[in-house]
């Protein structure tokens, strides 16, 4: 699990300071974060499954590489040419973030079933912030400016949260 928080810890942390401290705004910010992170999380982690010394759960791994680069290859399809700030790009968007937090979530909030001996109220808590987020990003009709946001919000809580995670000491009693 280390590992792979590490990753979504660093992934996270730089996209969230390029969104805060970014002046602009657009929908083209938006969907480079998005593949930003689709591409970040699904390398990052099929690497981190090469690495043979690295304890990680495949499972932990697998899913959300895959969501993720499934998500990328549909973002880039879809505005590699041509980004325009429609309604429907903009849905497009909303939906397409709100699935790859909602997916990861979902298989964090999995994993804290799988597992039984460590980090299941991390995994659960992590789950829960990532649930809410995506909802609000898939439900919620938000403009640009919110959009990005709701998403540096959610980016700059679940890195502070993983960070938080790795920092404490094991104790088996989670």
């Amino acid at each position: 699990m280390f590992a792979a928080n590490l990753l979504r810890v660093i992934t996270y942390a730089g996209a969230a300071a390029v969104l805060i401290f970014s002046q602009n705004h657009s929908l083209v910010l938006g969907v480079n974060i998005l593949l930003f992170l689709a591409t970040s999380l699904g390398l990052g982690g099929f690497a981190l499954l090469l690495i043979p010394n690295i304890r990680a759960s495949r499972e932990n791994l697998i899913a959300p590489s895959l969501v993720s680069v499934l998500i990328f290859m549909f973002g880039l399809d879809t505005w590699y040419f041509h980004i325009d700030a429609t309604a429907q790009n903009l849905y497009l968007l909303n939906t397409l973030l709100a699935l790859i937090i909602g997916a990861l979530a979902v298989t964090e909030l999995v994993q804290s079933f799988i597992d039984t001996k460590e980090d299941v109220l991390e995994l659960r808590i992590s789950a829960g912030i990532g649930i809410v987020f995506a909802l609000v990003l898939g439900l919620a009709q938000l403009d640009v400016l919110n959009a990005l946001g709701t998403l540096s919000a959610y980016l700059a809580i679940s890195a502070v949260q993983r960070a938080v995670w790795i920092a404490t000491a094991k104790t088996g009693k989670n």
